[in-house]
């Protein structure tokens, strides 16, 4: 498990991680964590973004990639 120290904005697209990452975000910390289906043959379409705002506030971004679809890794 890793701690990132800078409250910057961080986006995730299609990544396989191997262990959640935590980032501090507003008054709080974001762990962050993303994999492929292990019984698909293809890649993660998944995505999120970490957006801080200042020292009390930020927004988190999930959209979910639609498993294997035509277009699906665009969808998220």
């Amino acid at each position: 498990m890793s701690v990132e120290a800078a409250a910057k904005p961080r986006v995730y697209c299609g990544q396989d991680l191997t262990e959640e990452e935590l980032h501090p975000i507003g008054l709080g910390l974001a762990a962050v964590f993303s994999a492929r289906c292990p019984d698909s043959p293809d890649g993660n379409e998944d995505a999120c973004a970490l957006i801080p705002f200042d020292e009390r506030s930020g927004l988190i971004v999930v959209a979910d990639g639609c498993g294997g679809l035509p277009g699906g890794e665009q969808a998220s």
